[in-house]
């Protein structure tokens, strides 16, 4: 089996988001013209169809853009297990394609498991082989990889969903862009070269857990949303520590290394510290590689594509989401206000709680602000993150006493009072900017109502 792609100097079909593909089967030679890269709100792992086939690139339909050049080549081999019944009768294929992946950066080997027939029966049959087979699902389809196009900066802007879209409909979006932002982001994560990985992670880890708390309430029960959603649990514990220690590494250690520059105590402590951050990272490795990751994520791209609360039971038109999404926020203000109410003189305790309505607000508001006037929108969060930001580092203390537990003797005696003392001024000069940051978010007025 033989696939080359094909393009301009300049990547003229890339840029279109095009994909030209020539594929040999022994004698039998067939062109194709596919979308490079699935669309905001589809599925990963879900293959899209091609725009157009035929025996020559000239019958595709389409005047290609000239002089074309060949940018990647996979030779390889298609095995096919043959038709496969599901569990309604109907019947679907399983096809390994296995071979070597040529591009410009070099070459690599590749395997592709292709399930194709009813989307419920080829769902049943991936969850079934994960148990045998380390299968992930792919964050982007072969022509993407092979003309290098799989990004790892995937955008850290909140996604902006469509309007007119009903719960349902908006819930699947969410899914499906959010997971694609975890697989992508995932290998670089687990290499642990640097930390924003693991922080846009994280991100898109809470933008998917607060999607789905706001949106599964306006649906019938879904027993696949539920197991989603304490996976998703889950993927957040492994990520905290290691991104903890890279907040400590490289928010906090810089400031103290650079006052005191020779003092040994304090060396020894920031090793230790480097080396919890390794061991933070070598768990997460083993999390991302595991069959609980890959079931995870195979089980968001179902829920994407099934839908499976549309089968639970008879329901009316679903719920408009622009016309409860007003409600949605306004109860996630009021907790916030209410528990803020004392927030000049609560204690840690109550601001940590403070700062998780702040947060859980925020990432609800940038799922839904795509509804609403877009200057309001932005003028209300940029105050919320203002608080957040603030209610966060005064957290950021409370964390460092924890994680300088966890370095036993490095982290205690005059090393670890240092970095408690650096810790707790920086805290008190945060402390003194809460109530103004509360009080100017507390007076703007909602850009729901």
């Amino acid at each position: 089996m033989h696939i080359a792609w094909h393009d301009t100097e300049e990547g003229a079909l890339a840029a279109e988001g095009l994909a030209l593909v020539e594929e040999r089967r022994g004698r039998v030679r067939q062109w194709r013209l596919e979308r490079l890269a699935a669309k905001e709100g589809e599925a990963p792992g879900v293959v899209p169809p091609a725009l157009a086939s035929a025996e020559r690139p000239e019958a595709l339909g389409r005047k290609l853009p000239g002089p074309l050049r060949t940018v990647a080549r996979f030779e390889g081999t298609r095995r096919s297990a043959g038709p496969w019944g599901g569990e309604s009768g109907e019947e679907g294929e399983v096809a390994l394609v296995e071979g070597t992946l040529q591009t410009s950066r070099g070459e690599r080997r590749v395997a592709r498991l292709r399930l194709s027939g009813a989307p419920g029966s080829v769902f049943a049959l991936a969850d079934g082989l994960l148990a045998d087979l380390p299968l992930v699902v792919p964050a982007a389809g072969l022509a993407a990889e092979a003309l290098g196009l799989t990004r790892v900066d995937v955008p850290t802007a909140s996604p902006l969903l469509p309007a007119g879209l009903e719960a349902g409909e908006a819930l699947a979006w969410l899914v499906a862009v959010l997971s694609r932002n975890l697989l992508v982001l995932a290998p670089a994560a687990a290499g642990g070269e640097a930390s924003e990985p693991v922080h846009q992670m994280r991100v898109a880890l809470r933008r998917l857990r607060t999607a789905i708390a706001l949106l599964k309430p306006l649906l019938p029960a879904a027993a696949a949303v539920a197991e989603a959603s304490e996976g998703l649990r889950g993927l957040a514990r492994a990520l905290g520590p290691a991104r903890e220690w890279d907040v400590f590494l490289e928010g906090t250690a810089p400031a103290i290394k650079a006052a005191f520059p020779e003092d040994a105590a304090i060396a020894r402590l920031l090793e230790a510290a480097r080396r919890r951050r390794e061991g933070a990272y070598a768990a997460l490795r083993e999390e991302l590689a595991g069959a609980g990751f890959r079931r995870l994520m195979l089980r968001l791209v179902a829920i994407a594509v099934l839908r499976p609360w549309q089968r639970e039971g008879e329901r009316g038109p679903e719920t408009q989401l622009a016309a409860v999404a007003p409600a949605l926020l306004q109860r996630r203000r009021r907790k916030l206000l209410s528990a803020g109410a004392e927030i000049e003189t609560a204690d840690a305790a109550h601001l940590h709680a403070v700062r998780l309505r702040a947060k859980r607000l925020r990432y609800a508001g940038e799922i839904l602000c795509s509804l609403f006037p877009r200057k309001e929108a932005q003028h209300f969060l940029h105050r919320l993150v203002r608080l957040q930001d603030r209610l966060g580092l005064l957290n950021d203390a409370v964390c460092v006493e924890r994680l300088l537990g966890e370095l036993g003797r490095a982290g205690s005696g005059r090393a670890g009072g240092i970095v408690l003392g650096f810790v707790a001024a920086a805290a008190l000069r945060e402390r003194a900017r809460i109530g103004p940051a509360w009080r100017k978010f507390r007076k703007q007025a909602s850009f729901w109502a």
